[in-house]
């Protein structure tokens, strides 16, 4: 008994956004249409807003190959009352230093996103790269993300109240067990140079960086508005 208690998903096309909000949230909450949805609303108001025609706009909130963008990530987890946060503004830089403080993370590498996340003391990298999840040391944090940062990743803390799971119960009662473990510092460069996505062409990678960028941008007074308001046109 161990692992089999933490829900998890491989990779599916470039779908690893919707794994990383799945594993988030422990269950099958999202599929591509649900997303697309999102997209779709996003679209319209970015088109709204900065009047341009149709027929010359391009989305930077998703790509055919099902690669979703911030935006999309943030609109996704406000319908379940979760919000993101840039660990690069000063408000939440403290979460650099002290990861352990924070229930979880999303986080986006090479253009790949997956999810780092706490069951009890525990705490789990939750990547659809990877064979399954894999537990790493909570000291090992800090310098984890330090070596993130290095190779350029994005990093974005999780708040809001995040249900307890059955890996939650697991962990609180000693029946999480460690089999595919980062236990030492050296297993970090290995760890991190692991994680890639050489699939999108160039001009969707610069899409997808200018993604992250608007969304710092709506992050000046500390909410993902336009995630927010994309969710107040859904109800």
């Amino acid at each position: 008994m161990g692992k089999e208690y933490i829900y998890f998903e491989k990779q599916h096309d470039l779908m690893c956004g919707q794994h990383a909000l799945n594993m988030l949230i422990q269950r099958k909450e999202f599929d591509a249409s649900h997303l697309t949805n999102f997209v779709e609303r996003l679209d319209q108001r970015e088109k709204e807003i900065s009047g341009m025609p149709s027929n010359s706009f391009r989305s930077q909130n998703a790509s055919e190959s099902g690669f979703f963008s911030i935006q999309v990530l943030a609109a996704a987890l406000i319908s379940q009352n979760l919000v993101l946060f840039d660990t690069n503004k000063p408000k939440y830089a403290h979460y650099m230093f002290e990861p352990e403080e924070a229930q979880a993370f999303i986080i986006n590498q090479s253009q790949h996103w997956f999810t780092l996340r706490r069951f009890g003391d525990m705490w789990f990298i939750l990547n659809s790269i990877s064979n399954g999840p894999r537990f790493i040391a909570t000291q090992l944090l800090q310098p984890y993300f330090a070596k993130l940062i290095e190779n350029r990743a994005s990093i974005y803390v999780v708040e809001g109240d995040l249900n307890v799971c059955e890996a939650d119960v697991a962990a609180m009662n000693g029946e999480l067990s460690v089999i595919d473990g980062i236990l030492e510092t050296e297993e970090l460069d290995i760890l991190v140079n692991s994680v890639g996505n050489d699939n999108e062409d160039e001009d969707m990678q610069k899409a997808l960086a200018a993604s992250l960028e608007y969304f710092n941008d709506e992050q000046n007074q500390d909410v993902p508005t336009h995630a927010a308001s994309t969710e107040e046109e859904s109800d």
